[in-house]
């Protein structure tokens, strides 16, 4: 087991999580990452807001970034068809 940490960054600001969880491997650290962008999303779009400028950036143990994920990467939007056929 590895520990991974997942920092949250707004577009201004960065969240550091000083904690980290203990995962298997770095497919599962992107796999958080990427549960961790849809609940935080799922949250916002609550109150009206769809962030897709934030991110989760995930560092190993050795403060090197493993994995990137734009939460605009983390959702597919899909549109209604044209009424105009």
């Amino acid at each position: 087991m590895a520990r991974f940490y997942f920092h949250l960054n707004d577009g201004h600001d960065v969240l550091i999580d000083s904690e980290g969880v203990e995962l298997p491997d770095r497919a599962a650290a992107a796999r958080r990452a990427l549960d961790s962008a849809r609940d935080i999303l799922s949250a916002e779009i609550r109150e009206g807001r769809v962030p897709l400028d934030m991110h989760l950036a995930v560092e190993d143990e050795r403060g090197l970034t493993i994995h990137l994920l734009p939460f605009a990467q983390a959702v597919q939007i899909t549109m209604p068809p044209s009424a105009e056929g």
